[in-house]
């Protein structure tokens, strides 16, 4: 880790494009509020961050940069972009979203654990070896968007607002079924739940019609 604000300062000017309105404070514990937006350059790689965020009052943008880890990522931000690193757990990421989206794609997660309670906007989190869901948050204002596989069960995606699943198919036919049945009962979360499990088991896909 960075042990001066004058390095602090540095790495992140050096690393990240900062729009010349963006004011960037560095607290006396050297943590960073960001009174702005916040994106990576291209070519950065690197498996964790050296510096801690503690806010980014715009949006974050922390893709394709090597990270192994969310160490350092801020604890709040308006929206948060993670895809395209090496990502196997979300632990040590925004326990806030602010109005916006979180986006974790093309990683290397098995399960949503270390998501913020709360998505207002959408949660993308398609083209990950995702085995469970759980850390779904209890509410996302938006749609999810996640790829389609047979034997994940589904049923937490009903606290989003529509259910999606990208073009990465298992089966087109099947997919579309199970996108409807859910999207019959999205939104309603655990309200729905026995009646979203109940059509999905009628229509065979009792591997999908779990919690």
């Amino acid at each position: 880790m960075l042990e001066s604000k004058r390095e602090v300062e540095d790495w992140v000017y050096q690393n990240f494009d900062i729009p010349s309105a963006t004011k960037i404070e560095i607290l006396d514990n050297l943590e960073i509020v960001v009174h702005g937006d916040l994106q990576n350059y291209t070519g950065l790689d690197i498996s964790v961050l050296p510096v801690v965020f503690k806010q980014v009052l715009g949006w974050c943008f922390l893709g394709s940069m090597g990270l192994e880890s969310l160490h350092g990522s801020p604890r709040e931000c308006k929206s948060f972009q993670c895809s395209g690193n090496y990502l196997s757990r979300l632990k040590g990421g925004p326990l806030k979203i602010i109005t916006g989206d979180y986006i974790c794609s093309f990683n290397d997660l098995v399960s949503l654990k270390g998501l913020p309670l709360v998505i207002p906007g959408n949660l993308i989190c398609h083209q990950n070896p995702l085995k469970t869901l759980e850390g779904f948050p209890s509410k996302v204002g938006g749609k999810v968007i996640l790829t389609y596989k047979t034997d994940l069960p589904l049923l937490r995606t009903l606290a989003a607002s529509t259910v999606e699943f990208d073009d990465y198919r298992d089966s087109l036919e099947e997919e579309d079924t199970v996108a409807e049945i859910l999207n019959r009962y999205a939104g309603q979360g655990k309200r729905a739940m026995f009646d979203c499990q109940k059509a999905l088991e009628d229509a065979g896909f009792s591997e999908n019609a779990r919690w």
